[in-house]
C-alpha cells in the first residue's frame, strides 16, 4: 500500500508484513513471507486522525478510533495467528501519514513484538530514551457467550454491540451500574466503551500510538528518544517482553541509547465503589508462586486414624495460608508516597492427585500460591513457607491425636514415622546422594531428562510448568523414599520481579508534572483533567507507590532485593533453566524505573469490561506525553 498522507486517512490490513532485522533508521519496511497472518486481513479498517499543533492537541478522538480499532481484533492470548494479526494492526496505525518505520521482533514462537524508535532532531538531542510499554493480547471471551445468540463471543470485539448486549443482558435497569455507566453521556459522546481489551489494555496502546505519532510530527524539538514496544502474551507467560530483552540491549548499544525509565500503559481501576481518584503509579508489585507437595501415609477410610490424609494436610495449609495478613508484604512511605501493604496470598489451585474414585485417603496433593511481593525476597519467602508447612503437618497431627483420644478414650499408639518438612533444594541434595551424581553436570542431566520423559508422556494440556513441576518433586521423593507424612515447598512458574519505587528520573519527571497541574489549573492537563472528571464528586489524581497488578513492567528491571536472593529462587523451581527461564542477567542491565499511566475502567477480564473514556482517552495520552516530556527536556 502507498503511504498515508498527513490528512484524515485509513489503513487496510491487506499485506502481511515481517522485520527481524536490526533497527535501519534510513530505510523503510522490509517485506516478508504473506503468509504470516493467514487470512486475518481485509476486513480491518481504523481511522487515524490528522495530527495537530502541540497548542491544539485534543487526543479523544484519535485514542477512541485507534481503540476500537485494536478491539475489532481479537487477539486473545496464547494464539499466534490473532496476535500477529494485533501486532500488525498497531504497526499500520504508526506508519499511516507519518514516517515512523516500526519493526516486528520475532518471540521465537511464532508471534511478534513491536518496537518503534523515534530519534529526535534537536540540535542538542542526546542519546537518552524513554520507552512506552504496553502488551496487545487480551484473556478470553467465555463470558460473551451469553450475550450471543450465536454463542460464539464475537460481541466482545464489537464495542457498540457489546453495549447493546450489555444492556439488554441487565435489564436496562439504569439502576445498574454497568447500565448506568454505558446510558452515561460525555460531550457528544458516550462515557463509556465496552468490549474485551477496552480495558485491559488496547485503550493503553492507543494512548502510546496517539502520543508517538505526536511527538514524531513535532521530533524537530525533540531532544532525545522515545522507543514503543507493544508486546503479546502478556496474560500468559510474558513472552512478549522476556523475548525483547536482549534484543533492547543491542538495540541500546548499536544506536548508543540511554534507557532513562519505561512508561507502561496498562489499566488502573477503583480501589472502592465510591473511589473518585484516578491513580499512576511508580514502582511494581512482584509475585511468586510458591508451591506445596504433600505426602500423605493413605489407609482405608474404614480405618482413618492408622494413616495421614494428604487432602487434610493440604486444606489445612489453605486454612494457615488464605487471606492472612500477616503474611501481607509490606513497603514503608518514602518519596512522600503513602506505606502499602499488598494484598494476602490466596490459593490458586488446591487437588488431591487420586486418579479414580476408591476407599483410600488420599497419598497426595498439590497445593500453589499466588504471593505479591514489595519487598519480600525469594530466600525469606522460602523460609516463610517452611514454617507454614511445618506448622500445618504438625496441627493435622496434633488434630488427628486429640480426635483419637475423644473417639477412643486412650492415647494413639506412638506414630511410627517421622514427619518432614523440606525445601526443593534440601529434596536434590538427598537424591543426589542417593543417586552418587556429586557433579553438577550430571545432576541437571538427570533433571533435563526427567523434564523431557514427563513433557512427552502427558498431553499438551496436562503438561503445563506447573503440572511438571510437581511431577518432578514427586518423582524424586518417589527416588529417595521420602518417608510419610511430608511437605516439600517449591516454587513454580511464574515469578515476577517487585520494582520498588526509587529517586529516579521517571518518578521525578511524574511528579512535576502533577506539580504543574496544581500549580496552573490553565493548563492543558489541568483543564483536560476537570472537562473529563465533572461528573465524579472531588475527583484526584494520586501518586501511589506500587502498580497493584502483575505487568510486563517487572522484568525491565531487577531490583536490589530480590538480586542477591536469585539464588535461593532458582535452586528451589524445578523447572528453572529446564523449560523456564528469565534472563536476570539483562534485567539487571536494563534497569529501567517503572511508571505506569494506564487507562481507568472497570470489570477487566469480565463480562462487562468497560473503560471511561473522558478520562483514558484524553487525560492519560496527556500524562504521557507531558512526562515525556519532562523526562527529555
Amino acid at each position: 500500500m502507498g503511504r498515508a498522507s498527513l490528512a484524515t486517512t485509513s489503513f487496510h490490513c491487506v499485506t502481511p508484513l515481517v522485520v527481524d532485522t536490526p533497527f535501519c533508521l534510513s530505510e523503510g519496511w522490509n517485506s516478508g513471507p504473506s503468509d504470516l497472518l493467514g487470512p486475518v486481513f481485509g476486513y480491518l479498517s481504523c481511522a487515524i486522525l490528522p495530527l495537530m499543533p502541540p497548542s491544539e492537541i485534543t487526543w479523544f478522538p484519535s485514542v477512541k478510533a485507534i481503540t476500537e480499532c485494536l478491539v475489532s481484533v481479537p487477539s486473545i492470548s496464547p494464539n499466534v495467528e490473532g496476535e500477529n494479526a494485533c501486532a500488525w494492526a498497531i504497526a499500520e496505525s504508526l506508519t499511516a501519514g507519518t514516517g515512523l518505520q516500526p519493526e516486528l521482533w520475532p518471540t521465537g514462537d511464532g508471534r511478534h513484538n513491536v518496537a518503534c524508535l523515534l530519534k529526535g532532531e534537536h540540535p542538542q538531542a542526546s542519546g537518552n530514551t524513554v520507552i512506552l510499554l504496553c502488551h496487545y493480547d487480551t484473556v478470553g471471551v467465555e463470558e460473551y457467550r451469553t450475550l450471543d445468540p450465536a454463542r460464539s463471543g464475537a460481541l466482545a470485539f464489537n464495542p457498540a454491540a457489546a453495549r447493546d448486549a450489555l444492556q439488554a443482558f441487565f435489564g436496562h435497569d439504569p439502576r445498574h451500574p454497568v447500565v448506568r455507566d454505558l446510558q452515561t453521556r460525555w460531550q457528544a459522546d458516550w462515557a463509556w466503551l465496552a468490549g474485551r481489551g477496552s480495558l485491559d489494555m488496547k485503550s493503553g496502546v492507543a494512548a502510546h500510538l496517539a502520543v508517538l505519532r505526536q511527538l514524531w510530527q513535532e521530533r524537530a524539538a525533540l531532544k532525545g528518544n522515545v522507543l514503543l514496544l507493544a508486546t503479546p502474551d502478556e496474560e500468559t507467560e510474558s513472552v512478549g517482553v522476556l523475548s525483547a530483552l536482549r534484543q533492547l540491549l543491542s538495540l541500546r548499544a548499536a544506536q548508543n541509547l540511554n534507557y532513562l525509565a519505561v512508561i507502561n500503559s496498562d489499566y488502573t481501576a477503583p480501589r472502592s465503589d465510591d473511589d473518585s481518584e484516578r491513580y499512576l503509579y511508580t514502582g511494581a508489585v512482584g509475585k511468586l508462586l510458591p508451591s506445596f507437595y504433600v505426602l500423605g501415609d493413605p489407609t482405608h477410610v474404614g480405618e482413618p486414624f492408622r494413616g495421614v490424609d494428604a487432602a487434610q494436610v493440604a486444606a489445612e495449609l489453605v486454612r494457615r495460608i488464605n487471606l492472612n495478613v500477616d503474611l501481607s508484604d509490606a513497603w514503608t512511605r518514602a518519596l512522600g508516597l503513602e506505606p502499602e501493604v499488598a494484598v494476602p496470598p490466596m490459593t490458586l489451585r488446591l487437588r488431591d492427585l487420586k486418579e479414580t474414585y476408591n476407599v483410600q485417603t488420599s497419598a497426595e496433593a498439590v497445593v500453589y500460591v499466588n504471593w505479591l511481593t514489595y519487598s519480600l525476597s525469594p530466600a525469606a519467602a522460602l523460609s516463610k513457607m517452611l514454617a507454614v508447612a511445618q506448622q500445618a503437618l504438625s496441627a493435622v497431627l496434633s488434630e488427628r491425636a486429640a480426635q483419637f483420644v475423644r473417639y477412643k478414650g486412650q492415647q494413639p499408639t506412638p506414630l511410627n514415622f517421622a514427619p518432614t518438612v523440606l525445601s526443593f533444594a534440601e529434596l536434590c541434595r538427598m537424591a543426589w546422594a542417593q543417586l552418587g551424581l556429586a557433579e553438577a553436570e550430571a545432576q541437571e542431566a538427570w533433571l533435563r531428562q526427567e523434564v523431557e520423559i514427563l513433557r512427552t508422556t502427558f498431553s499438551e494440556m496436562d503438561a503445563d510448568a506447573r503440572e511438571i513441576s510437581w511431577r518432578i518433586v514427586a518423582r524424586l521423593a518417589q527416588q529417595v523414599g521420602l518417608r510419610r507424612p511430608a511437605i516439600v515447598v517449591f516454587f513454580a512458574p511464574p515469578f515476577y520481579p517487585h520494582s520498588q519505587p526509587h529517586d529516579n528520573a521517571a518518578t521525578h519527571a511524574l511528579m512535576n508534572v502533577l506539580h504543574r497541574m496544581k500549580d496552573t489549573p490553565s493548563g492543558p492537563l489541568a483543564q483536560k483533567f476537570q472537562q473529563a472528571m465533572r461528573q465524579f464528586p472531588n475527583p484526584t489524581l494520586t501518586l501511589r507507590g506500587f502498580y497493584p497488578y502483575i505487568a510486563d513492567h517487572s522484568y525491565l528491571q531487577l531490583d536490589e532485593t530480590v538480586r542477591g536472593q536469585i539464588g535461593a529462587l532458582v535452586g528451589n523451581m524445578p523447572l528453572f533453566g529446564r523449560g523456564y527461564t528469565l534472563d536476570f542477567e539483562a534485567m539487571a542491565q536494563l534497569d529501567c524505573p517503572v511508571v505506569n499511566i494506564g487507562p481507568w475502567g472497570k470489570d477487566a477480564h469480565g463480562l462487562a469490561e468497560r473503560v471511561h473514556m473522558p478520562y483514558s482517552f484524553e487525560v492519560v495520552p496527556q500524562l504521557i506525553y507531558e512526562t515525556v516530556g519532562e523526562m527529555l527536556g
